[in-house]
């Protein structure tokens, strides 16, 4: 199953979009009505701000820095257009039921149609997916952004097509515009692209030229408005920051909010690298094991909305159902997901694909890991469960040294998941009654 493959055929895309779609469509019909907690109600208070009379959706009259803008401006234009936030949930079900064909497309080429069918089926159902399509999180805009441009990029490569690579990159230039830590891999694909030597350079500088002349008239704007190179948005130094010290994490917002939107992440990234690098060795494998046990774990933001009593005050009984709804498909992908890595070889697709994997993983052990931030890379993890589906029914069975490697990542996996699991079950929200 290794190398370029055919993409899938029109007519199974379309019936996984429709699939998805209708599936998502239920779930917001179905769903019981759940105040908003966390970074939701800032998103909706940035595209007010947005839509405001004041700022007229002008970039140069909105002070917003922190966040990346596209995700506020999406919201903002929409509830302009439709009225209301709740309407606006239809254009987020849309957009996630988007994403799926480009998971069905990505997978076929790197295994085949079957394996681009099976990846596509887990995306219309996945329930962490469907959740997050009716809540205000820039996931739902950036998952879909991020893996057509993938799908892209491989197409561009497998045809040596500038036109592909341009799509490509305004694509990955719209996705660094809903989440800035994108734009540290731009390079990388770029490389990648331009390694299939010759045909491969052209591709590779119109996928770059193309994320340029998408984010940059961003970054032009925040020089204009705030006097500072400022790339996308500001907020990713205080998460480093935040990631890196034992200091309250109040008081380390407090102290960079005061010096201003622009001087007080300057001053918390300066101060996370020396935070970073002042620690004691025994400090940094706790520090890479805390990250990645909140970013593997099997805690997600709809189980914190059960923990917080989003929904309002419910049994403990309902809340131990509502949690496995998400939790049980969830560990069964990582099982699938182990056998998967543990049985595919290496090849150019698996380079880009799982290198963007590893590379992600990475970025959030050094900084700050939180379930939400592993959405971006759930599609390798549908491959990887995919091809370990159709090895289950069709072999060929793992040979000893893969049987080997599969039980190492699988207690690497359990030993992760278990600090997330033990917080879960005995959190008062499923262990005790509720009043």
């Amino acid at each position: 199953m290794l190398g370029f493959r055919q993409p899938m055929t029109r007519k199974a895309l379309a019936w996984l979009f429709l699939a998805a779609l209708g599936v998502r469509a239920l779930f917001l019909l179905v769903e019981p009505h759940a105040r908003t907690i966390g970074d939701e109600g800032l998103w909706r208070q940035m595209a007010r701000e947005i839509a405001s009379e004041e700022v007229g959706f002008s970039p140069l009259r909105s002070r917003l820095i922190s966040h990346p803008p596209l995700y506020p401006y999406v919201l903002a234009v929409s509830v302009t257009l439709l009225g209301t936030f709740q309407a606006v949930k239809w254009v987020q079900v849309l957009l996630g039921a988007l994403l799926v064909p480009a998971v069905a497309r990505v997978a076929g080429r790197a295994g085949g149609p079957r394996a681009g069918l099976v990846a596509g089926l887990l995306a219309v159902a996945y329930p962490e997916l469907v959740w997050h399509s009716t809540h205000f999180w820039s996931e739902v805009l950036l998952l879909p952004l991020l893996w057509w441009g993938f799908e892209r990029v491989l197409a561009a490569d497998a045809r040596a097509a500038w036109r592909a690579a341009l799509a490509a990159g305004l694509l990955w230039g719209l996705a660094i515009l809903t989440r800035e830590t994108l734009l540290y891999f731009a390079p990388l694909v770029g490389l990648w692209l331009a390694w299939r030597r010759p045909a491969g350079r052209g591709p590779a500088a119109a996928f770059l030229l193309a994320c340029v002349l998408t984010v940059g008239p961003w970054t032009a704007r925040n020089y204009l408005v705030f006097g500072s190179f400022v790339p996308v948005a500001t907020r990713g130094n205080l998460m480093l920051l935040l990631g890196n010290t034992d200091r309250p994490w109040d008081e380390v917002v407090a102290e960079t909010g005061a010096l201003g939107p622009v001087a007080g992440p300057r001053q918390a990234f300066a101060e996370a690298i020396r935070e970073a690098l002042s620690h004691p060795p025994g400090w940094y494998p706790r520090k890479v094991f805390r990250e990645m046990a909140a970013f593997w774990g099997v805690h997600n933001l709809s189980v914190i909305h059960l923990q917080y009593e989003a929904y309002g005050p419910v049994s403990p009984w309902t809340n131990r159902l509502a949690s496995a709804l998400t939790i049980v498909p969830y560990l069964a992908l990582l099982a699938l997901a182990v056998l998967g890595a543990a049985g595919t070889g290496i090849d150019r697709t698996r380079v880009l694909l799982l290198g963007f994997l590893a590379g992600y993983t990475l970025l959030h052990a050094a900084a700050f890991g939180f379930p939400r931030f592993r959405l971006p890379v759930l599609p390798v993890l549908f491959l990887l469960a995919a091809e370990a589906w159709i090895r289950l029914r069709e072999g060929p069975p793992l040979g000893r040294r893969r049987r080997l490697l599969a039980l190492a990542l699988g207690l690497l996996a359990l030993a992760v998941l278990a600090p997330s699991v033990a917080d879960t079950w005995g959190h008062p929200f499923v262990s005790t009654a509720t009043p």
